[in-house]
């Protein structure tokens, strides 16, 4: 996953369950925006989920294993699943 500047996130790799949050399943080998997310301005990414913090203070949690109490600790909402 990469942050652009401008607050955009962008994802590429595997992608069989939607992990990328493109709104596909299809494989990217070059970067495509992750939908619905902007003014982030950090991220941090593991191999199963990525959290990005906003500009407005939330944590937006994506996963492809996310769980209700995952989102619930960390008072985020689900991004994608």
């Amino acid at each position: 996953m990469a942050l652009k500047s401008d607050g955009t996130v962008w994802a590429w790799g595997c992608n069989s369950s939607g992990q990328l949050g493109d709104g596909t399943t299809t494989q990217r080998l070059t970067p495509v925006q992750v939908s619905g997310l902007s003014g982030v301005i950090a991220i941090a990414a593991e191999q199963d989920f990525t959290l990005a913090l906003k500009s407005d203070g939330t944590v937006w949690v994506g996963a492809t294993t996310l769980t209700g109490n995952l989102a619930t600790a960390l008072r985020a909402t689900a991004l994608f699943r």
